[in-house]
């Protein structure tokens, strides 16, 4: 009986040490869902229009914060109007974006950020 009782003791202290490696491995893998801070800048002409600095996750995309944070219109994955101020195709202005100071060759649906990045959207001529 009271080798058992050991077995039992060592089999139910083995699953709950397993069983707690097994929570912490699986904490560890989400960790690229961690909350990080970004500024977004809207830039009219010479003009900053707005600076909002906020949170969000690594998971998010640029495009998804930005629809959580301004009154964001846009079209087939193209920024096509932020807080009222809506491109102008027959005058050749159009939003675009850089981050930390680099123009970024993907759309913002493709674009997940990073902490502390520094967004710009420019309504610029071209």
């Amino acid at each position: 009986m009271k080798k058992l009782i050991g077995f039992s003791s060592v089999l139910v202290l083995s699953l709950s040490f397993i069983s707690g490696c097994s929570a912490t491995k699986n904490t560890s893998d989400t960790s690229s869902n961690k909350a990080i801070e970004v500024t977004v800048s809207l830039i009219k002409g010479s003009e900053v229009i707005e600076e909002k600095e906020f949170s969000t996750t690594e998971e998010t995309t640029l495009m998804e914060a930005m629809k959580e944070q301004f009154d964001l219109k846009e079209e087939k994955g193209m920024i096509t109007s932020i807080d009222g101020i809506t491109q102008d195709e027959a005058q050749g202005y159009y939003w675009v974006y850089r981050i930390n100071n680099e123009m970024i060759n993907t759309g913002a649906n493709e674009t997940n950020l990073k902490q502390g990045d520094q967004i710009e959207f420019t309504y610029e001529k071209f």
